[in-house]
């Protein structure tokens, strides 16, 4: 693989956008390290058998972290200064569009040996984010998430794996997430997997905190099964979760129990459906 030997440590909140991005760049060939927060992040860089790093992925909007200050401690570490950097941000967040993200292959207009997707040129300048050599929007795709790497550290592509089967799901839009990853049914199926793990259960953990007036709970909650259910390309449930979130943050009890409702139906056919298949 094109990049043995090579390590990249993934820096996000989120269980399945983890396990998203570390399959990804193993498929490139990285030894790849994760966190879910900032200590975490530090002691993997500090460990003499996990660096230094050659790459670093940073999820701008992790709760638990400033991704600003997590770079710049990172620089500070043994072979940290060397390390590229890729931050990862929601679209709406970084202002970017499925249309507009910018990052397709054919649209980045990269000069050879330069990145060229750096914050300033996406409209990153003024939300904290750390000094990087490439900004991605999520959901992530895999091809530019490739094409960046490649990009970054001057590297032709490799081979791909041959595809395997896919299996239809009610509420995944199987073609979306089919072009996300290349056709890496077995990407797809362990993200699933976290995904199912970490989120089967999250409509009633929500609902618990809506009844508790926890209306901050909620949103966050809401806000990070929207960014799940991207990464398995689940549009309904994704706008299910956007719903609540919204509901929340405007303390609309009648659209918060309707959208509840919703995601409760998207979240129940999806986890029964994919129980049955088998994950190995």
């Amino acid at each position: 693989m094109e990049f043995e030997g090579w390590k990249a440590l993934v820096v996000d909140g989120d269980a399945v956008s983890r396990m998203l991005l570390q399959k990804q760049l193993a498929a490139l060939g990285f030894a790849v390290a994760a966190a879910a927060g900032a200590a975490e992040a530090e002691d993997a860089a500090r460990a003499s058998d996990c660096g230094p790093f050659d790459l670093v992925v940073l999820d701008m909007e992790s709760p638990d972290m400033d991704g600003a200050l997590l770079e710049k401690r990172i620089r500070t570490l043994p072979g940290g200064r060397s390390a590229r950097i890729i931050v990862t941000a929601a679209a709406e967040s970084a202002g970017l569009s499925a249309e507009n993200a910018g990052l397709q292959a054919e649209n980045v207009g990269l000069r050879a040996g330069s990145a060229g997707l750096r914050a300033e040129n996406v409209g990153l300048r003024d939300v904290g984010t750390p000094k990087s050599d490439g900004v991605l929007p999520k959901p992530i795709v895999r091809s530019d998430l490739e094409a960046l790497v490649r990009r970054i550290f001057g590297s032709g592509g490799g081979p791909e794996k041959e595809d395997e089967p896919w299996t239809d799901l009610p509420g995944v839009d199987m073609q979306d997430a089919k072009e996300r990853l290349n056709g890496r049914w077995d990407i797809y199926k362990d993200v699933l997997g976290v995904f199912l793990s970490d989120n089967c259960e999250t409509d009633e953990a929500i609902r618990g905190l809506a009844a508790a007036g926890d209306l901050r709970a909620v949103k966050s909650r809401a806000h990070a099964l929207k960014g799940a259910a991207a990464n398995i390309s689940a549009p309904g449930l994704r706008r299910a979760a956007h719903d609540v979130e919204l509901a929340a943050k405007t303390n609309d009890g009648e659209a918060l129990e309707e959208a509840l409702f919703a995601l409760e139906a998207e979240l129940r056919n999806l986890c029964v459906a994919a129980g049955g298949l088998r994950m190995d």
